[in-house]
């Protein structure tokens, strides 16, 4: 292992389990390192390579204070330090295995290149009860809604809003993309908000 180390000038290391279950319209962070144990700075792609996922979960990842949307990114590290790399996989409506390799490679010697295979599924979940609650502009309407928590995609809570008239506004909203859990009478779902 020490030889291998000599000879890639990075490695990759996942801090989170590599399963991922979630539920439809759901989102789930996974945390890797990603340490340059070389002497020059260097740039790496970072890929997505999907096998087998539903059609509409996406990806985005999250290094340096910044996030970007897509299976597809760089990233530049200096010598002898690392980063922090947050893939997030954002569900749809669709249920279906998951099972990806997320690929890292240096941009100038592209021998050097890891691998680390993410496996799990979006299940299909069983509610006594289907939740009539959707989005539609800058509301979300529903039965019965007592209250929806606004999420960043980093987790952070923006507000906790009450409904007014049976629907909920979110047009307050900055450009992003946000994640509410709206909590009915019968339960609960979570909705993807997406702002331009």
């Amino acid at each position: 292992m020490i030889l291998m180390v000599l000879l890639v000038g990075f490695v990759l290391t996942p801090l989170d389990s590599t399963h991922v279950y979630m539920d439809t319209n759901g989102y789930v962070p996974l945390n890797f390192e990603l340490y340059n144990n070389g002497y020059f700075n260097a740039t790496y792609n970072l890929i997505v390579k999907k096998i087998a996922v539903p059609s509409d979960l996406s990806f985005q990842m999250c290094f340096q204070n910044q996030c970007f949307l897509g299976d597809s990114q760089s990233i530049t590290v200096e010598a002898g330090s690392h980063d922090t790399i947050t893939l997030d996989f954002i569900g749809g409506n669709e249920t279906g295995p998951i099972d990806v390799y997320f690929l890292v490679y240096d941009q100038h010697e592209t021998q050097d290149r890891d691998s680390i295979e993410i496996t799990g599924g979006v299940p299909v979940s069983e509610m006594p009860e289907k939740l009539d609650i959707s989005m539609s502009g800058d509301y979300i309407y529903g039965k019965n809604i007592e209250k929806a928590t606004v999420f960043t995609i980093d987790g952070r809570i923006i507000e906790t809003l009450k409904p007014q008239n049976g629907r909920v506004y979110t047009g307050f909203l900055k450009p992003g993309i946000y994640f509410a859990v709206v909590k009915a009478e019968t339960g609960e779902k979570v909705i993807k908000i997406y702002r331009e």
